[in-house]
């Protein structure tokens, strides 16, 4: 037998049994009520279907109150697992190359579940630039992604070297990544990070130095 037909059983036993002696406590306060008061007998009867009525409640209403209590604190949300975004369909719009509808369906995802998730904001930006080679909305999507999911911070160095990359040679915009490499590398000075930055701001310095040359 399951754990919880288990518990459902004991907790009928002891509502069967609080109701049993409500009935006794009702019978015997009608009694009372008849004998001092001089109330009529069917004073009896519903005192005994009151008291049985409330002492059987009692422990089932103990019993649900702590489990709401429990599912609070375990889980919060109230659902009864963690929500697992799964993007299976525009993945499979992918996998047959209808990239633009792939990219309105995880669009959809970023307006509709609102989860802070970076993944649908990444993908957005590869497909673009991998498969659609619109690499000024690929650079807005790794900005957005940056900037409006709960990115961590191994995902969000990955994004920062992707746009720095698409500035730098598909772009051809070293100017609009120097700032942000120049920013990463203090901030991040001492780090890999940090020392990958202030390499990267090195290359586009002379980057643009060519430029300015020819």
């Amino acid at each position: 037998m399951k754990d919880h037909d288990v518990q459902s059983l004991a907790i009928r036993g002891h509502a069967l049994i609080a109701g049993a002696i409500g009935l006794f406590m009702g019978g015997a306060l009608g009694y009372f009520l008849v004998v001092q008061f001089e109330f009529g007998l069917w004073v009896v009867p519903l005192c005994m279907i009151a008291f049985g009525v409330v002492m059987a409640a009692v422990p089932m209403g103990i019993v649900s109150g702590s489990g709401r209590a429990a599912t609070k604190v375990y889980m919060p949300s109230g659902a009864t697992t963690p929500h697992t975004q799964e993007y299976s369909y525009p993945e499979s719009l992918v996998a047959r190359g209808m990239y633009q509808d792939a990219v309105s369906a995880f669009e959809l995802v970023v307006v509709e579940e609102h989860t802070g998730d970076p993944t649908p904001y990444l993908r957005i930006a590869r497909i673009y630039r991998d498969n659609l080679k619109r690499y000024e909305d690929s650079a807005r999507w790794l900005k957005r992604a940056l900037n409006e999911s709960e990115i961590n911070a191994g995902l969000a160095a990955l994004a920062r070297r992707e746009l720095v990359e698409l500035y730098r040679t598909k772009l051809e915009q070293p100017e609009k990544a120097a700032p942000m490499l120049a920013r990463l590398a203090h901030e991040m000075e001492g780090t890999a990070d940090g020392e990958w930055a202030a390499k990267e701001l090195r290359s586009v310095k002379e980057q643009m130095a060519k430029e300015t040359d020819s």
